[in-house]
């Protein structure tokens, strides 16, 4: 028998690599069926209610604590400084401690139960950017590939579970479970902190926070093409989020390619010069439009197979309609986030700040004020949201071509896809 130790390096390397492949497809299988699994079993108060707490759940994390996670990676892989346990461990106390005070409060005033279910499931998603973060910088990627996706594989295990004990309709048990484990989080963060804190803690909190500013900006807008959608369709038309938030994670599938794009070629993405870096980006935008037509065109039948707990026999017909407007939606979403790796490069990031401000204001404004003085029709909403995907990704197209970076066949790709979708999407609804 061959000792592993006399094997060629070649041969563990390729094994390391397979072994990655492998954990990666894995994990991200299960944050893609994971949500439909939770819709195929939860009322759609529940499932609505676990989909909009993650979307303010990431979003808020990306805000509040985007600034300073962004500076503990640049120190610990920059500086060399890798006194970041600490802050880490700080960060997930405090959010934990204020979480546990705000679900405790609107319990007892006896609050909207989605109100308090979305309070509760909050620290998922704090324990995940806190968490993804530490095993990231430190190159743990076989955990980081599942930590990445923490706060959805553990709601879902949560919700789940409590579906086959207590039935579809367990809001307020949900609400309690998820309510202790943000208390389990705050004491267990709490007695590590103690344990592991070095002098000067807060000096160097706000020290990595101001390093980590710029770079949260455009983190903030990235989180919020991806769960925007679900935060206004929750707050303009509630009773449709079930279905508006399954059609998304349909839709989803098309992620894959992206993040493949980013996991397996993200130096030469990063690196390449303008026609070279065009055409790899068109290939995985090419990529990602099959894979997003295929969805717009079968997603809507999977409700004539699999019977959904969480849509009522009235969400069907809408279902169906919204799954080509979040493809279309999804499209450009990740079109903008492979044009923001090229802003990145380019060392645009700064300029792109202020366009890409004025179009989340203005594209936000527009869908609110449509929703209450024109119509909340929820078809209208997503068409509005998937549009706002589109704006984003012209704004990120021409903050390159403005800088003579012009990248001519992803342009042509994103207008392709923009037609072919948008057909799709009018003859859907």
């Amino acid at each position: 028998m061959t000792d592993q130790r006399s094997r060629p390096p070649s041969v563990m390397r390729h094994a390391h690599h397979a072994l990655f492949f492998a954990n990666f497809m894995a994990a991200k299988a299960a944050v893609y069926l994971l949500p439909m699994m939770i819709a195929l079993l939860a009322s759609a108060q529940l499932y609505g209610g676990v989909e909009l707490a993650l979307a303010i759940g990431l979003q808020l994390c990306a805000i509040l604590l985007g600034a300073p996670l962004a500076g503990i990676t640049q120190a610990y892989l920059i500086q060399g400084d890798h006194r970041v346990a600490d802050l880490l461990l700080f960060l997930t106390f405090a959010s934990a401690f204020l979480l546990t005070l705000l679900t405790g409060l609107l319990w007892v005033l006896d609050a909207d139960a989605l109100a308090v279910l979305v309070v509760s499931v909050i620290s998922v998603a704090v324990l995940q950017n806190t968490a993804s973060t530490w095993l990231r910088m430190r190159g743990e990627r076989n955990r980081t590939a599942w930590m990445d996706g923490a706060s959805l594989l553990l709601a879902g295990a949560v919700v789940i579970g409590i579906v086959m004990l207590a039935g579809s309709d367990s809001t307020r048990l949900a609400t309690l479970v998820f309510a202790l484990l943000t208390g389990v989080l705050m004491l267990v963060s709490g007695v590590l902190l103690l344990r592991h804190r070095s002098p000067d803690l807060l000096a160097r909190l706000q020290r990595v926070s101001m390093i980590g500013l710029p770079m949260m900006v455009a983190g903030v807008f990235a989180i919020w093409l991806g769960v925007g959608g679900r935060i206004l369709v929750g707050f303009v038309s509630p009773a449709h989020l079930a279905a508006y938030s399954l059609a998304f994670r349909v839709s989803g599938l098309a992620l894959g390619v992206h993040q493949l794009a980013t996991t397996a070629a993200f130096p030469t993405l990063y690196a390449a010069r303008t026609k070279q870096a065009d055409r790899l980006l068109s290939l995985f935008m090419g990529g990602v439009l099959a894979v997003s037509a295929i969805l717009a065109i079968a997603g809507p039948l999977i409700v004539d197979v699999v019977r959904f707990s969480a849509l009522g026999a009235q969400d069907i017909d809408t279902f169906k309609a919204l799954v080509p407007l979040t493809c279309f939606q999804t499209y450009f979403w990740i079109g903008y986030a492979l044009l923001q790796i090229r802003i990145n490069r380019s060392g645009a990031s700064k300029a792109s700040i202020v366009p890409i401000l004025l179009v989340t204001a203005g594209g936000t404004a527009v869908i609110l004020l449509v929703a209450a003085f024109v119509s909340n029709e929820v078809r209208l909403i997503c068409a509005l949201i998937a549009l706002h995907a589109v704006a984003y990704f012209a704004t990120a197209w021409m903050v390159l071509a403005k800088r003579r970076l012009p990248h001519r066949r992803m342009a042509l790709l994103g207008l392709a896809g923009g037609v072919g979708l948008g057909a799709i999407a009018a003859l859907g609804v």
